[in-house]
C-alpha cells in the first residue's frame, strides 16, 4: 500500500486563531489533497520549522515583514514558492527578484482564509510538480 505524502504549508503568522480557522477549514474540505498545516510564531521559528518539516510552501501575513525579508534570504532562489497575503497591491521589486513569490489580497473572512488556502495548495503543487518533472517547467 502506497502512503500518500502530505503537502506541507507553512503559515508564518502571530495570528493564532487565523491559524486554527485554517486548519477547521482543511479538515472540512473533501476536495483537496491531502495537507499537513504547520504554523511559526516569527521568522525564526519558520527557519526551524523549515529544517525539520521541508515544507512545500509558505504563506506569509504582510504584517510578518521583517521576518519575511530573513527567510526570503535563507530560501535559495526559486526553491520554494511563497504566498503573501497583503493589504496592498503588490509587493516590492527586490521581492519578487528573489523567487516565486506570489501576493493576495489579505482577507480574515473564511472566504478569505479559505482562498488563501487553496492558493497555498495550488502553488505548492505546481511546485512538486516542476520538482519532479523538470522539463516540464
Amino acid at each position: 500500500m502506497i502512503t500518500e505524502r502530505k503537502t506541507r504549508i507553512l503559515f508564518v503568522d502571530g495570528d493564532e486563531i487565523s491559524f486554527q480557522v485554517r486548519q477547521c477549514i482543511a479538515k472540512v474540505l473533501a476536495n483537496i489533497p491531502p495537507i499537513e498545516l504547520l504554523h511559526a510564531h516569527d521568522g525564526n521559528e519558520a527557519l526551524r520549522v523549515m529544517e525539520k518539516q521541508s515544507p512545500d510552501v509558505i504563506v506569509f501575513d504582510e504584517e510578518m515583514n521583517e521576518d519575511f525579508k530573513m527567510v526570503l534570504d535563507y530560501i535559495p532562489e526559486g526553491h520554494l514558492p511563497v504566498l503573501v497575503q497583503s493589504n496592498e497591491e503588490g509587493l516590492s521589486e527586490g521581492e519578487h527578484k528573489k523567487g516565486a513569490v506570489t501576493a493576495i489580497r489579505k482577507n480574515d473572512s473564511l472566504d478569505g482564509l479559505h482562498y488563501s488556502l487553496l492558493v497555498a495548495i495550488k502553488l505548492a503543487l505546481q511546485s512538486v510538480v516542476a520538482k519532479e518533472n523538470p522539463l516540464m517547467h
